[in-house]
């Protein structure tokens, strides 16, 4: 009986968790895809031809490769984080 006390609480507390990580879970999702969509809006309605200069010129392309790598360190991080063992 007590065993089976003791999976029981222990299984409440799995899905607690699950479901407490879920909701930061989906915003880690949001803020990876955030910086796409701002310089997609930037590019679209805002300033075309300086948007075009992160593209075309190879310090540009620097800088966005690196924000690339930032954002996936960062996603991962945050994956890694909210995936708790119990």
């Amino acid at each position: 009986e007590r065993i089976a006390y003791s999976v029981r609480v222990l299984q409440r507390l799995q899905r607690k968790i699950r479901s407490e990580t879920a909701q930061a879970k989906t915003s880690a999702i949001y803020m990876a895809m955030a910086p796409a969509v701002i310089l997609f809006i930037y590019y679209v309605f805002i300033d075309q031809q300086n948007t075009e200069r992160l593209f075309n010129s190879f310090v540009g392309q620097m800088i966005l490769a690196t924000a690339i790598i930032l954002n996936l360190v960062a996603y991962f991080w945050a994956r890694k984080i909210l995936s708790p063992e119990i």
